[in-house]
């Protein structure tokens, strides 16, 4: 695969040596090429009525109901479940968005990559609009937990911004990865598909795509500029729990950029004020 891409002399044992390929300085377009396609978009998909007639007779011969309201020629918008469902104090829909420097999961373990999210600080934070956050007493820095209606949870630190809407909570890429054998990548950032339940009705009918429109709450969990809010996450069961440590032992939490230390419960409290 390396000698196809970039020639027979740079097979495997070349980039474990070097590592890789510097290509030199790129044209705008080289770099951008998407910008100056000039491709046309049909707008009337007519086969989709075939298509849609078609799963109607094999459906209705095996006696499966299915939906096939969505083989239609034309693009039309329906509310997904998180329209449609009761959401008292779930008031605010999380999504997910790519950064320009990432592809999907695997880029966000690559040793070069790593470092740059360290540095933005929209990689590893909680996206959230300044302005109506800070009427709930959330601050920029601080750390809060999202729980979808289903019940599932995860942390993130917050990062207020204008360029968001005011209904969403904006988590990017695929990060907070699960392994701890990706040391690079493990457990920053928050998991977006954490949020999403796997069901038959989240299903679509037609592309077999999973709806990811959720809907969560968002409580603040701590505070770095209030200490009466610091806590230390601890891990117990398989679970994060957070319990409130003395002021002393709570210099663990990481000043880089949406990224903190997560300790076991396993490590004495007495050596926790050793770390940063």
């Amino acid at each position: 695969l390396q000698k196809s891409w970039f020639g027979p002399e740079k097979g495997i044992d070349w980039f474990k040596k070097n590592g890789f390929v510097i290509s030199g300085r790129k044209t705008v377009k080289e770099a951008y090429p998407r910008i100056f396609l000039t491709p046309r978009i049909p707008l009337y998909l007519e086969y989709f009525l075939d298509a849609g007639e078609e799963i109607r007779k094999v459906t209705g011969d095996l006696g499966i109901q299915w939906d096939t309201d969505d083989y239609q020629p034309l693009v039309g918008w329906k509310p997904c479940q998180a329209y449609a469902s009761p959401h008292d104090g779930y008031d605010l829909f999380v999504v997910n968005f790519k950064l320009p420097f990432h592809s999907l999961s695997y880029t966000s373990h690559n040793s070069l990559l790593a470092p740059l999210s360290e540095k933005n600080p929209y990689a590893y934070c909680t996206v959230l609009n300044a302005r109506i956050v800070r009427e709930r007493g959330i601050r920029d820095g601080d750390w809060v937990r999202l729980e979808s209606e289903e019940g599932y949870t995860d942390e993130g630190q917050v990062f207020l911004t204008e360029c968001i809407h005011p209904e969403v909570i904006g988590i990017p890429g695929c990060f907070g990865r699960k392994s701890k054998g990706l040391a690079l990548s493990h457990g920053k950032g928050v998991h977006f598909n954490t949020f999403v339940p796997h069901s038959l009705e989240r299903i679509d009918s037609l592309s077999a795509a999973l709806d990811s429109c959720v809907r969560v709450r968002c409580e603040q969990t701590y505070s770095p500029t209030d200490p009466d809010t610091r806590f230390t996450p601890l891990m117990r069961g398989g679970e994060w729990l957070t319990e409130r440590l003395p002021l002393e032992i709570t210099g663990g939490i990481s000043t880089r950029i949406g990224t903190y230390t997560r300790f076991s419960a396993d490590v004495p409290l007495a050596s926790l004020s050793s770390l940063t």
